[in-house]
Parts: C-alpha cells; structure tokens; sequence
C-alpha cells in the first residue's frame, strides 16, 4: 500500500465476500512487525557469529545426550568434525572416570547452571 506522502507501507490483507456480493477487505500495516522480525534476525546472526568465533568449545544437546550443535573451537579441542559430533552423544566424549558429570547436568533445573571441571576424550584417545 503506498502512503499518501508516497512511501510504501508494507500490509497484510484479509478479504471476505459477503453475502450480497461486495467484497470486504481488511488491511493491517505489518511495519512493525516485519521490523521485529529484522531486528531478530540481526540479534540471531550476531549470536551466531559470538559463537562460531568463541575460543571456548560451546555444545547444546538434548536430555538424551544427542549433540545437535557444537562450533568449532569444541571440534578442534576434541578432533572430532561438525558432522561427526552431531552424529554422537555426550557419553563419548567424557572421560568415563568423570561420568558423574552426565548426571549433574541430567539434574539441572529449568535456567539451572553450573560450574565445575570435567575431563574429555580427544578422538585419538587422550584425556583434555
């Protein structure tokens, strides 16, 4: 829909005929919306890239233990690829002496941290 001072609105429309035959149309001005929508695009890709570039090894996975992210300092610090980390569980990676580790994180509340330091199985075998 163009404004009367000649920029354009972006709108959603809903039309309806009714039963005498016009047509009803609604239209809603989406400006903020689609400027909602931008700004958490912006957000999100800025977020990615925080994570991409951490130095730190950074990993989310479901309760099951399956890894369904992992950036690139956690492949290196592991020796393990992207695509082979989101084909695993957390199991493999922990040192099985440090398991109990597993189970804190199982336990953790809803928005629950914690904070404590754990041993890691490199792909070749070494303990990080």
């Amino acid at each position: 829909m163009r404004h009367h001072e000649g920029h354009d609105i972006p709108v959603e429309v809903s039309v309806k005929r009714l039963k005498n035959g016009d047509i009803q149309s609604i239209q809603h001005d989406i400006s903020e919306r689609l400027k909602a929508r931008q700004e958490l695009e912006n957000s999100e890709r800025h977020y990615r890239a925080l994570v991409e570039n951490s130095m730190l090894g950074i990993l989310l996975r479901r309760p099951s233990g399956e890894i369904i992210f992992s950036n690139q300092a956690l492949c290196n610090m592991c020796g393990y690829s992207r695509n082979e980390l989101m084909k695993m569980k957390i199991s493999p990676l922990v040192e099985p002496e440090d398991s109990h580790s597993i189970e804190r994180v199982q336990n953790l509340g809803v928005n629950e941290t914690a904070s404590f330091q754990s041993r890691l199985r490199h792909k070749s075998g070494r303990i990080i």
